[in-house]
């Protein structure tokens, strides 16, 4: 075995140790602790969003002024 793998079996021998010392703790006045019921799915409003952002909106129209004035200036 190299040493990270002998390190990583020592954590995990440790690891075990620990666990295997830790007790079970219940209440002995009151109620014991209930487990929630599962979850489920909880649908939200829909959101409404435009169909063209507003940046692309103004450059749009930017282009549309930038073709007016190329044709007024083609005229004159």
């Amino acid at each position: 075995m190299t040493e990270k793998s002998q390190g990583l079996s020592k954590d995990k021998a440790e690891l075990q140790r620990l666990l295997d010392s830790l007790k079970e703790v219940i209440p002995k006045t009151g109620e014991p602790i209930k487990e929630k019921k599962e979850l489920s799915e909880i649908l939200c409003k829909p959101k409404i969003l435009p169909l063209k952002s507003l940046t692309l909106q103004k450059l749009e129209e930017m282009e549309k002024e930038m073709i007016v004035a190329a044709k007024g200036g083609m005229n004159g």
